[in-house]
Formats: C-alpha cells, sequence, structure tokens
C-alpha cells in the first residue's frame, strides 16, 4: 500500500482495534478500517475513517488565462499555394496538363476556364475556385471535386464571387440613354460559359448570396444596369406546403438589394451552361434578354420607353463596341 502503513499486534487497527486487514496513512490522518463502517465507504472495500482534522488547503490564484488567438485564414495566401499547384501539379506535367484535364472535367474551354485563376488541392482531391470581393480580392476559396459534383468551400471561407479580375462591363445604349451592364450568373461553371458566349459574366456561390459584393463590384465599376440569369429550377415546398423557386425568388431578393435597373432572363434549361451546352449563340441570348423588360429596383413596375423613340436594330454584344437596343413601345388597347 503506496503511502499507507498496514496494523499489527503492537500497532492494531485505531477504529476496530484488530491487528490484520486494516491501514493507517502514512500522516496518521486516515485509517481504513476492514470491519467498523463509517460515511466514506471505500470503492475496494472497508470505510475510510477520519483520525484527526485535514490541514486546510491554502487556495493558490490562478493568473488569468492567456488568450487563445483564433487561426485567421488567409485566402489569398492559400489561393496562391493552390494557383502554383495547378501551374506544377508535379512530375512531367504544367499548367498546360492542368488546364486540359479541367476543361475535359467541365466540358468548358480552358481559355475560359483560366480566367477565373483556378487552382487545384490534391488533398481535397478537388479543382479551387477563389471567390472575390467587389474590389477583387480572394475572401474564399470554393472546392469542386474532381469529375463530379460535389462542392463546398475551405473552412473559414467567406462568401463572395466568381469573376474574371479584369472583365470589363458592356457598354450598352438603351433608348438613347448610354449605360455599363453586367451579366450576373450562378455558379462558376456558369460564369464560364458566359465568358465563353462573350458576356460580361459574374457569378455567385448560390442563389441566395453575394449581394453586398456585387454591389460594391457594381459601384467600382460604374455599372448602371444588370441583366440576372435565374436557374431554372424545378418548384419545392416549403413546411406550409406553399412551392416556390429558389433560383426565381433569389433573383428578385437580389434584384431589389442592388438598387440598380434590372431584368430577369430565364433559361429554358436548368441554368446558363446547360443552356450553352443545347448550343447557345450570343446573338440568342441577347435576343431572349431583349424580350424581357427593364425594371426599377424600387419595384414600381417596368422601365417604359417613350412611344416616340425611333427603334435601331440590334447589334450583337461585343465588349469593344457601345451596344444599341430596340426601343420598346408600350402595349395600347384598341
Amino acid at each position: 500500500m503506496n503511502g499507507w502503513r498496514r496494523v499489527s499486534r503492537r500497532e492494531p487497527c485505531p477504529i476496530c482495534q484488530h491487528g490484520d486487514w486494516c491501514g493507517v496513512s502514512s500522516d496518521g490522518v486516515v485509517c481504513h478500517c476492514m470491519r467498523v463502517e463509517s460515511a466514506n465507504p471505500c470503492p475496494s472495500g472497508g470505510w475510510f475513517h477520519f483520525l484527526k482534522e485535514r490541514p486546510k488547503r491554502m487556495p493558490v490564484r490562478m493568473g488569468p488565462k492567456p488568450l487563445v488567438r483564433p487561426r485567421m485564414f488567409n485566402a489569398e495566401l492559400t489561393m496562391a499555394g493552390f494557383r502554383a499547384e495547378f501551374e506544377a501539379p508535379g512530375g512531367e506535367k504544367d499548367i498546360f496538363d492542368s488546364l486540359i484535364e479541367v476543361a475535359n472535367d467541365l466540358n468548358l474551354c480552358a481559355a475560359d476556364i483560366d480566367r477565373l485563376l483556378v487552382g487545384r488541392s490534391a488533398f481535397h482531391g478537388a479543382w479551387a475556385f477563389p471567390m472575390l470581393d467587389g474590389m477583387g480580392k480572394c475572401v474564399g476559396i470554393r472546392l469542386r471535386e474532381y469529375g463530379g459534383s460535389g462542392k463546398w468551400s475551405v473552412g473559414g471561407s467567406r462568401d463572395g464571387l466568381f469573376y474574371d479580375p479584369e472583365m470589363k462591363p458592356a457598354e450598352t445604349v438603351y433608348n438613347g440613354v448610354r449605360g455599363m451592364e453586367l451579366v450576373v450568373v450562378e455558379g462558376a461553371t456558369d460564369c464560364i460559359a458566359g465568358y465563353a458566349l462573350g458576356l460580361p459574366c459574374v457569378g455567385r456561390s448560390a442563389c441566395a448570396t453575394g449581394a453586398d459584393a456585387l454591389k460594391e463590384l457594381c459601384a467600382r465599376l460604374l455599372v448602371s444596369r444588370v441583366t440576372i440569369v435565374s436557374d431554372n429550377d424545378d418548384y419545392k415546398f416549403r413546411p406550409d406546403g406553399t412551392p416556390w423557386k429558389p433560383g426565381a425568388e433569389g433573383a428578385q431578393t437580389l434584384a431589389r438589394r442592388l438598387g440598380r435597373t434590372y431584368r430577369i432572363v430565364t433559361p429554358p434549361k436548368k441554368d446558363l451552361r446547360e443552356w450553352y451546352y443545347a448550343g447557345l449563340t450570343a446573338e440568342t441570348f441577347w435576343m431572349v434578354a431583349d424580350l424581357q423588360p427593364w425594371r426599377r429596383a424600387s419595384g414600381l413596375g417596368p422601365v417604359l420607353f417613350p412611344p416616340s423613340a425611333p427603334k435601331t436594330p440590334t447589334i450583337p454584344h461585343t465588349q469593344s463596341s457601345v451596344i444599341k437596343r430596340p426601343t420598346r413601345r408600350p402595349h395600347t388597347h384598341e
């Protein structure tokens, strides 16, 4: 018994007065008696008896615990590592092999994919897409599984936008009013499909996110109107049973928060990428977009153009020229 002294005939137990089975602590404070019960049973058998008062322990003052600062996630530094891994994946491979691999994986043009400065993470087994704020700073990273549809964000990432930092909005003219226009889509791959069509695209990470960053980007690029492409989702049902479409509702919410003139285009396919796979051209996109009324963000209804304005032919969108749109006339009942 470590720290204990066994009783004997010469030094019997002070509780039961027997010379066997019992023990006394080395400091003489506690007796472990195997015969006489007490209010302090021992788990291994017997009972504890206190022979003396326990010495009072002096309280030890503890200093304040050191502050543990949370580990800060540096999105720009992490994305730089993913980009370096993309440019030199190892072995005899280089950036061209990575571009061919991601292009085959996403079924999109490699040059358009590289505009988003994509990276790769062998540790996660995924492609890495930087999420930027309105000033072009990387604030988060979105991962997309190799050859699959699994998507998730790196821990610590903030919500942002997918776009080419050197992208310029299209300069357009509607009814003699010149302005800068952006096309807002949902997802990085939809943004890449838009670049393949020559559209000035910006992608959101989800249908209900990105409003603050997009508002900051529009202010920086002096954008006065936006064309929002909503996903053509299937109907979903709320807990109370009412149906709703996440893509359409997210587009309406975004339009109200942006505070700019807008129009909403709903593709005949699930999203812009699927529409692009089906043979969409830039001329077809702008023709469908021109069929949608421009609306004010205040919700006052469609923007009506003066009926006396002459019509001008539609010119395909190019970033190097000013684009004129046909003037709309209000419908009148005879």
